[in-house]
């Protein structure tokens, strides 16, 4: 979120096509940056992202197995998200409750907890879909 280029290259992403739903996080790669820096970064984002046409998800940043020392600096980034949120009256899709126990290392998870997560954000995405047409759920998805 405090990474200069950023915001640049969110409007290039942002005037390719039309967006139904976004749904979006923004974990701990940007950990360099302060709680400040976060905070009003993801506030322009917030506040660019309902200036288009589709329904606004955020996705609050999910733990490291294990890993304490990261813990505070989550729980900030996602008490600022949610503040935010529903200031902006954003979803919030809290896939932290959600999480799984499998993980492959630290940080990634591995394929069933993948998979398991997958199908728990296209349903959130599902619900929000606006379209005239009709859609079949996670079709094409098992």
């Amino acid at each position: 979120m405090g990474d200069p280029v950023f915001e640049q290259e969110l409007e290039l992403i942002l005037s390719q096509y039309e967006y139904t739903v976004i749904y979006f996080n923004n974990g701990l790669h940007g950990v360099p940056f302060s709680i400040e820096q976060y905070e009003s970064a993801l506030d322009r984002v917030f506040k660019r992202l309902l200036n288009t046409n589709a329904v606004v998800i955020w996705r609050d940043i999910t733990l490291y197995r294990d890993d304490h020392f990261r813990r505070e600096q989550i729980d900030q980034r996602n008490a600022i998200a949610a503040r935010l949120a529903v200031k902006y009256n954003i979803e919030i899709d809290n896939l932290g409750t959600f999480v799984p126990e499998d993980y492959i290392d630290i940080v990634h998870f591995n394929a069933t907890a993948i998979e398991m997560q997958a199908k728990y954000v296209m349903g959130t995405i599902y619900k929000n879909i606006k379209s005239e047409n009709e859609l079949s759920p996670l079709s094409g998805f098992k």
